[in-house]
């Protein structure tokens, strides 16, 4: 099993917009934190 990245993490993220102003979450600083356990599991802090 290959281990996932913070980036790989932020490149997806950015695919999701906030439907208020139609920009994608990591572009209007969403954002906050992504950690990534050993086994890979992601968790992400947004605003």
């Amino acid at each position: 099993m290959s281990t996932i990245t913070e980036a790989e993490v932020r490149t997806a993220l950015a695919g999701v917009e906030d439907p208020e102003v139609r920009r994608p979450i990591t572009e209007v600083g969403m954002v906050k934190s992504i950690s990534i356990a050993d086994n890979n599991d992601v968790a992400s802090r947004s605003t």
